[in-house]
């Protein structure tokens, strides 16, 4: 959403509320106002209504009065509701009445919804960047916290109130630190870190859809190296992807730890903005960790010359991979597709360090394979990361797919 398509929705809303008992009391929150001082692109826009009941009441109120392109749906429990607006169909909203957190033993990872001030609801928000609010009626920017906007100029990260609390009432939150670190480049200090992994158990409660979206947006952010390079160092990948962790101190045949190996892999991928070819790349050494499959390295198939065979390898990598995405209750058409990619991950090994090896039999079988230019593209630039991650600058192997590259557009496969 573009900052004029933002303040086009606030001036929208001002107008019709303007004279109800809703002036002056309908806030955009979090995330909109917060991306509005960086800069940046806003992805959604949250209300806030500092009304008792305000978050259900004001969006009934909108749906009688005919405002909303849809019926919109409640959380009666939380005091939330979800619609879209009839003049700004393209963008759902979330409206909730302000909130103060009251936390127990009982009810730390799900307290409800209790009304409460703008200042008590800053004070239960995640962050302290994300506890801004613009009063739509006044056209005003509040800081209740007054520490949000010194937070952004400084590049901090802090949480409102104090750190072990807040984590303590939603462990999501953690996630959700190291993938707005890594997709701002901001620093997480020391006091942060440790609170974030005395509070890392908390995770287990979480529900594994939120895990797996916090995991997916980490790896489409900006520096998904830095994600993951910080899931190991606040200790939350038994959370996520707990067979990684076996990567940590395991050793490719290039002698690196495969862990850095897989890193330098999603290094060389950047670039692309495909979610199942950066997961590919964290998990495409997965085979190779001593006990992962459940087989010592004795029990592995081995190939004729006495070691395990590289298909084998990309195979039983891929059956691996399928069981984990399974387990976060991944979508089963993103799991075939981060399958095959790993799977086919050995296919290049007829083609010659180079390249020049393939036949054109070869490539056409391979786009056949692929079925789309897409995903034959993708595939390519999988391989082309491992060669990268795997070889020396100066090595044949760093031109092997180039090559291909060239021949198959001669082809007319790409």
């Amino acid at each position: 959403m573009t900052l004029t398509e933002y303040h086009s929705i606030c001036d929208h809303l001002r107008r019709i509320i303007r004279g109800t008992e809703w002036e002056g009391h309908v806030f955009a929150v979090g995330g909109c106002c917060r991306d509005e001082v960086m800069g940046r692109e806003i992805n959604d826009v949250d209300l806030a209504v500092d009304l008792q009941d305000g978050g259900v009441r004001f969006a009934r109120w909108l749906d009688r009065h005919g405002r909303c392109a849809s019926r919109p749906v409640y959380f009666e429990r939380y005091g939330t509701a979800m619609l879209q607006l009839r003049a700004f169909r393209d963008h759902e909203i979330e409206i909730v009445q302000t909130r103060k957190g009251k936390y127990t033993a009982d009810n730390a990872h799900n307290p409800g919804s209790i009304f409460g001030t703008i200042e008590d609801d800053g004070l239960r928000r995640d962050l302290t960047v994300n506890a801004l609010f613009y009063d739509i009626t006044r056209r005003a920017l509040l800081d209740p916290t007054g520490r949000a906007l010194d937070d952004i100029e400084a590049r901090r990260l802090q949480t409102p109130m104090d750190a072990a609390l807040t984590f303590f009432d939603d462990p999501i939150r953690i996630l959700r630190v190291i993938r707005m670190a890594a997709s701002w480049g901001w620093d997480i200090d020391e006091p942060m870190l440790q609170a974030m992994r005395e509070g890392r158990s908390g995770l287990a409660d979480i529900k594994v859809e939120r895990r797996r979206g916090e995991l997916e947006k980490m790896l489409r952010s900006a520096d998904p190296v830095r994600a993951m390079r910080l899931v190991r160092t606040v200790g939350v990948m038994q959370y996520l992807l707990p067979e990684l962790e076996l990567t940590y101190k395991a050793r490719s045949r290039s002698n690196t730890t495969l862990w850095t190996l897989a890193l330098h892999t999603l290094a060389n991928v950047r670039g692309s903005d495909s979610l199942s070819l950066r997961l590919a790349c964290l998990l495409y050494t997965l085979a190779e960790t001593p006990r992962v499959a459940g087989k010592t390295p004795a029990e592995e198939k081995p190939s004729r010359n006495g070691r395990t065979n590289a298909i084998d390898r990309a195979l039983r990598a891929a059956y691996i991979a399928e069981k984990m995405l399974r387990r976060l209750h991944a979508h089963s058409h993103f799991t075939r597709e981060v399958a095959f990619l790993i799977r086919n991950q050995a296919c290049s090994l007829r083609w010659g360090d180079d390249g020049r090896r393939a036949s054109d039999r070869m490539l056409v079988r391979l786009a056949n394979l692929c079925a789309t230019p897409r995903r034959l593209e993708k595939l390519l630039t999988f391989l082309d990361a491992i060669n990268i991650a795997r070889f020396p600058a100066n090595a044949p192997q760093r031109t092997q797919i180039p090559n291909v590259r060239k021949r198959m557009k001669a082809l007319k496969l790409l």
